[in-house]
């Protein structure tokens, strides 16, 4: 007779069939939602604590689940094989305790765990949506494969302290793993700067541990590279990699990974061509890598190989090949890869292609702001000013984007000579209380060098309060305090006019715009040079302008990619037919990148004062 459930630890017939297992400690913001989407699609609820201070033990109990206790002793895996220990069911599915899993897959979950399986099968494969700090933005969203559900036998148990794995012990009793299209969503993850810390803190002593316990084993080798490039030390975790892959052997599931991120180290450490060459050697090893092959795109462009970074890119967004064990940007194979392959034709002058491009990101991702920054910076870069409005207006109207859409539309009235409409329309993005550092910055960068130090102090005012061990934010705070006071108290030689404006050169090096190349407006930047804030990574250095004079202190990092978040680059400003520069942003857990902003097509003719350009290291 088939079996019938009703709900968590009701079951008509025999064992339950399916047990799901979580471990806590100091979890009850997120058990609730986790245990409720699973109580409906498993026999029984088995929680584990390891140490909880909060009412976690008690809110599990409350939601049906068999709570047992267990002393913490820095490793995962002991704590997950005692929640499998107690599992009575016949098939183990497990998750996190900040994890999320909807009806159509819970209902899939369960009619997959009904059976039948293949006898040779002993595992399958679920995927996990890891989430940026906003979980309904969907442009920020890193794919994880892990084996979830796995037959529950006394010889099938977790290894290794953290990153825990099944796998391993699935091989060795001579079964294999399947492929499935489910997923759960890990929803409640901490991305504040304290939890991360905590966390990489935590992780770093376990690995370390682990590593004196296991000298030389390829996967804490490779565990410990990955968590030193999310800390910022690319040199250290290239070390680390480095020992991983001479370790391992072909085959293991954790190669691919390493050459992706000893490629991002590499470009991190200022050697694209390294970076390009570890790429190389990783995709002769998994040709059908698509992280790979993506960031082999992102290190020709950086390198000048233009048509090579086409193909590269249009190779990833063909697709095909089988699937193998990965955690990717989901944008990389898709929107992303669109994004930056519209940023190699913008650099070879093919704007049509370019713009088909971004307008094609844009309809796939429509929260992805790089994308809909390099569409307004290509349409004002080919002098369609129309066309930038239109799109500013349609952003103004998405109330995730409508900051964006001001900043564009108060770059489309300086184009069109109207400086005051441009501060009418900035002073709109300020009034929406925008947190992105990243507009912020260029809300910062556009009024600040359009003179307008009412927006530019209150734009940087909210940057700073967002980054404030940013030595770069502050000296351009500085710079429009004097900048005011100098206004406020003229001399009488200048009669109330800066220096930058009595002194004002027919060329000036604007934030954004490369270097060599002519800025849109007139003038020069004030004397003095700008606070460099220290950057966690070494970089190249930007070539002296040969226009202005003048040599930024900020580094310009290498085009890279890598892994939660990829950023691309933008485009420069209008009639400027010269790549623009590139500057490294934060990045999530599984992917980081690159991206130019818009050139300062933005700045009066009165005056452009000297902007510091902020210096970006990996966010973990």
């Amino acid at each position: 007779m088939p079996r019938t459930r009703a709900g968590a630890g009701a079951h008509a017939d025999g064992p339950p069939a399916l047990s799901g297992c979580l471990i806590v400690r100091d979890n009850a913001k997120t058990i609730g939602p986790c245990l409720e989407s699973l109580r409906p699609w498993v026999d029984e609820l088995v929680v584990v604590d390891t140490g909880s201070t909060d009412d976690t033990p008690r809110l599990a109990a409350a939601l049906g689940a068999r709570v047992f206790h267990f002393p913490w002793v820095d490793d995962f895996s002991a704590a997950r094989n005692e929640s499998v220990r107690h599992a009575r069911g016949e098939w183990v599915f497990w998750m996190d305790s900040d994890d999320v899993i909807d009806a159509a897959n819970g209902r899939a979950l369960r009619t997959l765990a009904d059976g039948p399986h293949p006898d040779t099968v002993f595992g399958y494969v679920v995927r996990v949506h890891c989430t940026g700090p906003d979980p309904a933005l969907t442009d920020d969203v890193t794919v994880v494969d892990h084996v979830k559900l796995f037959r529950n036998r006394p010889d099938l148990r977790f290894e290794h302290r953290i990153h825990e794995q099944i796998i391993p012990a699935i091989r060795r009793a001579g079964g294999g793993v399947a492929w499935t299209d489910l997923f759960v969503v890990h929803a409640g993850y901490d991305h504040s700067p304290e939890g991360q810390a905590r966390k990489k803190e935590r992780d770093l002593r376990i690995l370390h541990r682990e590593l004196a316990e296991k000298p030389g084993h390829p996967f804490t080798l490779f565990n410990l590279g990955m968590t030193y490039a999310d800390v910022g030390e690319p040199g250290r975790a290239a070390g680390y990699l480095e020992e991983s892959l001479r370790a391992s052997v072909l085959g293991d599931s954790q190669r691919r990974k390493a050459y992706a991120l000893l490629a991002f180290c590499r470009a991190a450490l200022g050697d694209a061509a390294g970076a390009l060459r570890t790429c190389d050697a990783g995709l002769a090893e998994c040709p059908e890598d698509v992280e790979l092959r993506f960031r082999a795109g992102v290190y020709l462009h950086a390198t000048g190989r233009l048509r090579e970074a086409v193909a590269a890119y249009e190779r990833v967004l063909a697709g095909g090949g089988p699937r193998y064990f990965t955690s990717l940007d989901r944008g990389v194979a898709g929107f992303k890869a669109r994004a930056n392959l519209a940023a190699v034709h913008a650099d070879l002058g093919e704007w049509d292609p370019a713009e088909r491009l971004l307008r094609a990101v844009t309809a796939e991702e429509p929260n992805y702001r790089p994308g809909w920054q390099g569409l307004g910076d290509l349409l004002l870069r080919r002098g369609r000013l129309d066309a930038a409005g239109a799109v500013a207006a349609e952003l103004v109207g998405r109330p995730r984007l409508a900051a964006e859409g001001h900043l564009l539309a108060g770059r489309v009235a300086v184009a069109r000579g109207r400086a005051d409409d441009a501060g009418r329309a900035w002073e709109a993005a300020l009034a929406l209380g925008p947190t992105e550092p990243d507009v912020l910055e260029r809300l910062a960068r556009l009024a600040f060098e359009a003179g307008r130090d009412g927006p530019a102090e209150r734009a940087l005012r909210a940057l700073a309060a967002a980054a404030p061990t940013d030595g770069a934010v502050h000296h351009n705070l500085g710079t429009v305090f004097l900048h005011a006071r100098g206004r406020a108290r003229p001399s009488p030689r200048s009669s109330g006019r800066s220096s930058c404006a009595r002194t004002r050169s027919r060329h000036g090096c604007a934030w954004g715009t490369p270097c060599g190349t002519r800025a849109t407006a007139p003038g020069r930047p004030r004397r003095g040079g700008p606070y460099s804030s220290p950057s966690r990574v070494t970089t190249r250095r930007r070539p002296r302008c040969a226009t202005s004079g003048y040599r930024s202190d900020a580094p310009a990092p290498v085009r890279s990619s890598f892994g939660p978040r990829v950023a691309t680059r933008t485009f420069v400003g209008a009639g400027d037919p010269a790549p623009g520069a590139f500057r490294r942003r934060s990045a999530g857990r599984a992917a980081d990148g690159v991206t130019g902003h818009g050139g300062v097509d933005c700045a009066p003719a009165s005056q452009v004062r000297k902007w510091t350009t902020r210096t970006h290291g990996r966010g973990a």
